[in-house]
Protein backbone atom coordinates (compact mmCIF):
# COMPACT_ATOMS: atom_id res chain seq x y z
CA UNK A 1 0.00 0.00 0.00
CA UNK A 2 2.81 2.22 0.73
CA UNK A 3 4.34 1.98 -3.10
CA UNK A 4 0.64 2.93 -4.06
CA UNK A 5 0.08 5.26 -2.00
CA UNK A 6 4.34 7.33 -3.91
CA UNK A 7 2.27 6.89 -6.93
CA UNK A 8 -0.36 8.80 -5.71
CA UNK A 9 1.60 11.14 -4.85
CA UNK A 10 3.22 11.81 -8.10
CA UNK A 11 -0.32 12.32 -9.28
CA UNK A 12 -0.66 15.31 -7.43
CA UNK A 13 1.83 16.65 -9.51
CA UNK A 14 0.67 16.45 -12.42
CA UNK A 15 0.27 20.02 -13.90
CA UNK A 16 -2.28 20.45 -16.60
CA UNK A 17 -0.73 20.40 -19.39
CA UNK A 18 0.22 17.05 -18.29
CA UNK A 19 2.36 14.93 -21.09
CA UNK A 20 1.09 11.06 -20.74
CA UNK A 21 4.75 9.69 -20.81
CA UNK A 22 6.48 12.19 -18.87
CA UNK A 23 3.25 12.85 -15.70
CA UNK A 24 1.08 10.11 -15.44
CA UNK A 25 2.88 6.97 -16.99
CA UNK A 26 5.55 6.63 -14.31
CA UNK A 27 2.73 7.15 -11.47
CA UNK A 28 0.57 5.04 -13.13
CA UNK A 29 3.04 2.48 -13.56
CA UNK A 30 4.18 2.74 -9.43
CA UNK A 31 0.23 2.60 -8.42
CA UNK A 32 -0.17 -0.94 -9.88
CA UNK A 33 2.46 -2.80 -9.16
CA UNK A 34 1.52 -1.45 -5.11
CA UNK A 35 -1.95 -2.96 -6.09
CA UNK A 36 -0.41 -6.11 -7.44
CA UNK A 37 2.04 -6.70 -4.19
CA UNK A 38 -1.02 -5.34 -1.88
CA UNK A 39 -3.45 -7.42 -3.63
CA UNK A 40 -1.22 -11.08 -3.52
CA UNK A 41 -0.59 -9.94 0.36
CA UNK A 42 -4.35 -9.31 0.77
CA UNK A 43 -5.34 -12.82 -0.60
CA UNK A 44 -2.67 -14.51 1.62
CA UNK A 45 -3.33 -13.04 4.79
CA UNK A 46 -7.51 -13.37 3.96
CA UNK A 47 -6.62 -17.22 3.44
CA UNK A 48 -3.88 -17.82 6.04
CA UNK A 49 -5.13 -20.42 8.53
CA UNK A 50 -8.96 -21.19 7.00
CA UNK A 51 -9.89 -24.58 6.72
CA UNK A 52 -10.15 -26.14 2.87
CA UNK A 53 -13.86 -26.02 3.91
CA UNK A 54 -14.06 -22.42 4.72
CA UNK A 55 -12.05 -21.20 1.45
CA UNK A 56 -15.26 -19.84 -0.11
CA UNK A 57 -16.93 -18.13 2.58
CA UNK A 58 -13.07 -16.18 2.76
CA UNK A 59 -13.18 -15.66 -0.70
CA UNK A 60 -16.31 -14.07 -0.65
CA UNK A 61 -16.11 -12.19 2.70
CA UNK A 62 -12.74 -10.60 0.95
CA UNK A 63 -14.85 -9.59 -2.53
CA UNK A 64 -17.30 -8.33 -0.47
CA UNK A 65 -14.87 -6.23 1.94
CA UNK A 66 -13.44 -5.35 -1.49
CA UNK A 67 -16.55 -4.06 -3.70
CA UNK A 68 -17.71 -2.10 -0.22
CA UNK A 69 -14.71 -0.60 0.51
CA UNK A 70 -14.03 0.14 -2.99
CA UNK A 71 -17.61 1.96 -3.36
CA UNK A 72 -17.35 3.52 0.03
CA UNK A 73 -13.47 5.21 -0.55
CA UNK A 74 -14.56 6.12 -3.77
CA UNK A 75 -17.97 8.55 -2.30
CA UNK A 76 -15.17 10.07 0.05
CA UNK A 77 -12.69 10.89 -2.38
CA UNK A 78 -15.20 12.31 -4.61
CA UNK A 79 -16.39 14.79 -1.79
CA UNK A 80 -13.42 15.37 -1.20
CA UNK A 81 -12.05 16.28 -4.08
CA UNK A 82 -15.05 18.32 -5.20
CA UNK A 83 -15.15 20.10 -2.15
CA UNK A 84 -13.30 23.78 -2.66
CA UNK A 85 -13.01 25.00 -5.88
CA UNK A 86 -14.64 24.12 -10.08
CA UNK A 87 -10.79 23.99 -11.03
CA UNK A 88 -10.47 20.45 -12.61
CA UNK A 89 -6.63 20.12 -11.95
CA UNK A 90 -7.36 21.44 -7.90
CA UNK A 91 -10.47 18.46 -7.86
CA UNK A 92 -8.02 16.32 -9.79
CA UNK A 93 -5.04 16.68 -7.16
CA UNK A 94 -7.45 16.92 -4.03
CA UNK A 95 -8.49 13.21 -5.27
CA UNK A 96 -4.94 11.81 -5.74
CA UNK A 97 -4.22 13.18 -2.26
CA UNK A 98 -7.22 11.87 -0.47
CA UNK A 99 -6.20 8.19 -1.95
CA UNK A 100 -2.38 8.44 -1.41
CA UNK A 101 -3.56 9.64 2.14
CA UNK A 102 -5.99 6.24 2.38
CA UNK A 103 -3.21 4.08 1.11
CA UNK A 104 -0.81 5.34 3.54
CA UNK A 105 -3.47 4.87 6.60
CA UNK A 106 -3.83 1.16 5.27
CA UNK A 107 -0.20 0.60 5.21
CA UNK A 108 0.41 1.66 8.76
CA UNK A 109 -3.23 -0.12 10.15
CA UNK A 110 -1.72 -3.42 8.23
CA UNK A 111 1.77 -3.17 9.83
CA UNK A 112 0.00 -2.93 13.52
CA UNK A 113 -2.26 -4.83 13.49
CA UNK A 114 -0.92 -8.44 11.21
CA UNK A 115 0.54 -10.77 13.02
CA UNK A 116 2.30 -14.22 11.99
CA UNK A 117 -0.56 -16.80 11.54
CA UNK A 118 -0.66 -19.48 14.24
CA UNK A 119 0.39 -22.19 11.31
CA UNK A 120 3.96 -20.14 10.77
CA UNK A 121 4.59 -19.76 14.56
CA UNK A 122 3.96 -23.73 14.72
CA UNK A 123 5.88 -24.61 11.65
CA UNK A 124 8.95 -22.42 13.02
CA UNK A 125 8.44 -24.23 16.30
CA UNK A 126 8.68 -27.93 14.56
CA UNK A 127 11.72 -26.40 12.37
CA UNK A 128 13.26 -25.54 15.52
CA UNK A 129 12.69 -28.34 17.37
CA UNK A 130 13.70 -30.78 13.74
CA UNK A 131 16.93 -29.12 14.31
CA UNK A 132 17.78 -29.12 17.78
CA UNK A 133 17.52 -33.16 18.12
Amino acid sequence: MAVQGVGLLLLTRVPADAAYLIDIFPAYSIIGVGLGLAQVAMQIAAFAGVDKDETGLAGGTIETSREMGGALGLAVLVSMALGETPDVTGTFHRGALGAAIFAGASAVVAIALLRPTERHQHQKTHTHQRSTT
